[in-house]
């Protein structure tokens, strides 16, 4: 959605017809006006295409904010705290790149920069995540769910979800750098495990 909605905020700051027409494409779909775009641009067409364009656009604006808005808190804060890691990452990257420049290409000093920036990047991976699947599912991924109260194909999607987590925790817990960093992905990787192997056995 946020791809979606960069996508139509850079075509209406500078709106150029044949890109527009194959904007509509990719996000509206096919159909009579995009049959009567296709025919070529005139004063008429520019306006359908521009109004049409900008209705999406309102629309995804409009579902973000509503999706943002129900965000449990402990997203809201981790979604803030990700800018500052994301700074932090900058900052590292730049101190790694001038122990490179004075010739420094090994040691303590560079391997905990390297080590923290990805940790740094695990957890904006997870946080992402978390974002993404609140998003597509309506709850967050650490949250208890009434596995008989869900559909086979939710199911499933959540089956896919735990086992893409249970896959990448692993790697995490051994690049983490404090003990209590792998504690906390520890207790995690072992809630998605077990239901993980729940889901398994509803799915039987």
């Amino acid at each position: 959605m946020e791809n979606e909605l960069s996508l139509l905020a850079d075509w209406l700051a500078t709106p150029g017809y044949d890109q527009g027409v194959l904007l509509y494409e990719k996000l509206i779909g096919r159909g009579f006006l995009l049959t009567m775009l296709m025919k070529g641009a005139d004063d008429y067409n520019r306006t359908k295409l521009h109004q049409a364009l900008k209705a999406r656009h309102d629309q995804l604006e409009s579902e973000l904010k509503a999706k943002k808005s129900a965000y449990p808190d402990h997203l809201k804060e981790e979604l803030a705290g990700a800018g500052r890691l994301m700074d932090e990452r900058v900052v590292l990257k730049e101190q790694m790149r001038s122990l490179w420049l004075s010739g420094t290409s090994q040691g303590d000093a560079l391997r905990e920069k390297a080590f923290r920036v990805l940790d740094i990047t695990a957890e904006l991976d997870g946080i992402y995540g978390k974002k993404d699947f609140f998003h597509a599912h309506g709850y967050m991924p650490d949250e208890d769910v009434v596995v008989s109260q869900l559909t086979d194909a939710e199911l499933i999607a959540r089956r896919n979800t735990l086992r893409t987590y249970c896959s990448r925790l692993p790697r995490q817990i051994i690049r983490a750098t404090s003990e209590k960093r792998k504690a906390e992905l520890a207790e995690r990787l072992e809630g998605y495990r077990k239901e993980l192997y729940t889901i398994e056995r509803q799915l039987t």
